[in-house]
């Protein structure tokens, strides 16, 4: 759950889940409740042990806010020069 609302299309585009080894767990996405909420049951049973939801940098709620970018700071003299997305990482674990 959100405390407010963020765009539908950046939820199902910049959330997402992976397994402790890196790999992207496939599943289905719901995003609801005045797109306040996002779920995701994944297509075969959870495995027990580490997961994380992948939180990409491209995520913003309605007023342009970031994980991980202090609020209202101009970071234009910064360039990403990686292939890879940013991205945020938040663990939980599955037991068995």
């Amino acid at each position: 759950m959100f405390p407010e609302p963020l765009d539908r299309g950046l939820l199902l585009r910049a959330l997402g889940v992976q397994g402790a080894d890196g790999r992207s767990i496939v599943g289905d996405i719901t995003v609801g409740g005045g797109e306040v909420t996002w779920s995701f049951p994944p297509r075969d049973f959870w495995k027990g042990g580490a997961h994380h939801i992948v939180a990409l940098g491209m995520l913003e709620d309605l007023a342009g806010n970031r994980i991980g970018r202090a609020f209202e700071v101009d970071q234009f003299d910064r360039s990403d020069k990686s292939n890879e997305p940013e991205k945020t990482l938040i663990p939980f674990v599955i037991r068995p």
